[in-house]
């Protein structure tokens, strides 16, 4: 890492290095030129000496010592001055050179420095990766013990709470289970253990339940088509199909299959009316708002769709559940049974092909079918009449 970031350095000061090298080289250049051009100069003052050397002696050759005298004195004074001359450009030349070396020596200091800080700069972020991993992992472990603990609860309070809930058989009563509506938290909490209600849709806060349209080109759309037209004798026009999301309902009934331990769950249908599907969506089917009693004081379903039409709006539009109900110790039921006896839980008549339940939360609305009048395409060329499930 140090090797990678002191190339990176050394690339970055390249162009700095370049433009001095070039300043430098000019520098040399214009000296040398300066020095050509003073022996130059020299040439030429010698030059015209001679020449004036030459004139004066032809001129006055009488006076040559003095002749000779004088140039003997400018000779020495310009060699004087030459030599001052070379004395201040040596001089100026070892200023120059102190310039550079000093100003290399600043540079390389700046650069230690710089290289310096990187490096305490990165040991600082190395300590302060290893302190925020440690952190993290700290924090991390904190939330599963959290977790944990928070899970251990929940099942430990959930394992007393499912002992404790109809230990013996349930004496009828007009209250809901008090026991199951007192723990609203505990059956929140539940729906983390439920991998169906995770892939559920978010739905209206100030609503407790969501109907999703099934599209018609699904499977689970055409095989609740398929079941509801085999087992009817009327040929009803499917419209659309909707599933019932109302997590508490789900919670109170998957709590209700781990209290009774009921493996066996049937889907069957059950009648109702349009202006009633609000309610049942809200706070389920109830046994109470039930006038009839023809096979029991209780919630009857049927696995043959034709027998829950009966109980299905006379108009045009119509709807019907589909319905999870468990079915666990059951018996021949009769008209205007209040209970089953000890030991039952579901009444069955009418050759088994109605189950009634006596109990709250044992089933769970999963499925809205709503149809409509008799569906005419499909008279001709059906042949169920005579094959009928129920038959």
């Amino acid at each position: 890492m140090g090797n990678l970031c002191s190339n990176k350095e050394q690339e970055s000061r390249r162009p700095e290095l370049l433009r001095q090298r070039f300043s430098l080289r000019a520098h040399l250049t214009r000296l040398e030129e300066e020095k050509r051009l003073e022996q130059t100069q020299r040439d030429e003052v010698r030059l015209a000496q001679k020449e004036r050397d030459e004139e004066l002696a032809r001129l006055a050759p009488e006076s040559e010592e003095t002749h000779l005298r004088i140039l003997k004195e400018e000779r020495r004074t310009r060699l004087e001055q030459t030599q001052r001359d070379e004395v201040r450009l040596a001089q100026k030349e070892r200023d120059e050179e102190l310039a550079r070396l000093a100003h290399e020596n600043e540079e390389s200091r700046r650069a230690d420095h710089l290289e310096l800080l990187r490096q305490e700069r990165i040991s600082q972020q190395a300590h302060l990766r290893i302190f925020e991993v440690k952190r993290r992992t700290r924090l991390e472990q904190t939330q599963r013990d959290e977790t944990r603990l928070a899970q251990k609860r929940r099942d430990e309070e959930l394992a007393t709470l499912t002992r404790q809930l109809y230990i013996t058989t349930p004496g009828r009563s007009v209250k809901a289970d008090e026991k199951i509506l007192s723990k609203p938290r505990l059956i929140l909490d539940l729906l983390i253990n439920f991998t169906e209600t995770n892939q559920w849709q978010q739905h209206d806060p100030n609503s407790s339940y969501c109907l999703v349209l099934l599209p018609n080109y699904d499977a689970e759309y055409h095989n609740l088509v398929n079941k509801f037209r085999r087992t009817n004798k009327n040929f009803y026009k499917v419209t659309q199909i909707a599933k019932m999301q109302n997590k508490y309902l789900y919670a109170k009934y998957k709590l209700k299959q781990i209290q009774t331990m009921c493996n066996n769950v049937e889907t069957l249908y059950h009648g109702t009316k349009m202006h009633c599907l609000d309610a049942i969506c809200k706070e389920n089917l109830n046994w109470r708002l039930h006038q009839r009693s023809k096979f029991g004081r209780g919630v009857s379903f049927s696995s043959i769709s034709y027998y829950s039409t009966h109980y299905c709006d006379k108009d045009k539009e119509k709807i019907m559940l589909v319905v999870d109900v468990l079915v666990n110790n059951w018996c021949h039921g009769e008209q205007g049974l209040m209970l089953p006896p000890n030991g039952y839980e579901t009444t069955k008549a009418d050759k088994n092909k109605v189950i009634v339940k006596y109990d709250d939360f044992t089933f769970y609305p999963k499925y809205v079918i709503y149809y409509e009048g008799i569906d005419y395409s499909k008279k001709n060329n059906y042949h169920r009449r005579n094959h009928f499930m129920y038959e």
